[in-house]
């Protein structure tokens, strides 16, 4: 891994890291881009905010990890038996007379943006908004 790998890992905001799981994000350079997040954003309220956020997080896990190692097997198959009749019920409260349909359109916006200008074609074009940041 090189240092800037290390430095975006080791600041420990994995909520601040590049989501590379949609489409049009394979090739990129995760940790250059996550180096440039972090020198950013290092410092700032939203940065110490995130990492409040990390560390709460990190407590919580720790805590119901804890509670998960006291329970026993009798305990988790109680468990498995109410969320199975849980899930039962939702089952029949289903109603599948409606169609919803979402569409992501962040790469219509850098599409629009690619044909407007089309020197930006062979350049990378972010979208970003909502704490979000996409780079194609």
């Amino acid at each position: 891994m090189s240092d800037r790998g290390k430095a975006s890992s080791s600041c420990g905001l994995s909520r601040m890291k590049l989501d590379d799981q949609k489409a049009g994000m394979k090739g990129l350079d995760k940790e250059k881009i996550n180096q440039i997040i972090l020198e950013a954003s290092k410092g700032s309220k939203f940065y110490e905010n995130e990492r409040k956020k990390e560390k709460q997080t990190e407590e919580r896990l720790k805590s119901l990890k804890e509670r998960l190692s006291k329970l026993t097997d009798g305990d988790k198959k109680r468990a498995l038996n109410k969320v199975d009749k849980i899930i039962e019920e939702m089952e029949e409260m289903r109603d599948m007379s409606r169609t919803i349909v979402h569409v992501d359109m962040d790469m219509f916006y850098a599409a629009v943006e690619m044909r407007n200008n089309p020197l930006l074609r062979d350049k990378s074009v972010t979208v970003g908004g909502n704490s979000m940041l996409i780079d194609w």
